[in-house]
């Protein structure tokens, strides 16, 4: 797999657990891109899930589901429910010190309230 189809995946399940429901569709097509053929038996028990809601299952059921899933792809670390952190940019970081400050330095500028 290459690290772009890598990183498609890795999106992917996070959509896919993301989602309010279970989708079958989206997880054929990232078994496809991983080219990985679960255990008949086990892809069977999911499909018997298509689109029911994941706050409609167990904790146990939700949880060994989840687990199984991620089982398939060979990514023991993955984390279906972690989100990468994004970068602020400096007009991001410039905004927030700005909110910061109190009234009278925003309008008169700074060093000219003590």
């Amino acid at each position: 797999m290459t690290p772009l189809e890598q990183e498609v995946l890795e999106i992917g399940l996070r959509s896919f657990f993301k989602k309010s429901f279970l989708s079958v569709c989206t997880l054929d097509e990232l078994l496809k891109l991983a080219q990985v053929v679960p255990p008949a038996r086990e892809m069977q028990t999911v499909r018997v899930l298509h689109c029911v809601e994941w706050s409609a299952m167990s904790e146990g059921v939700r949880s060994e589901i989840s687990r199984l899933i991620v089982s398939w792809f060979g990514l023991p670390a993955f984390d279906p429910l972690a989100r990468p952190v994004p970068q602020l940019p400096a007009m991001v970081e410039i905004v927030v010190e700005a909110k910061r400050q109190g009234f009278f330095s925003r309008l008169l500028g700074p060093g000219q309230v003590q």
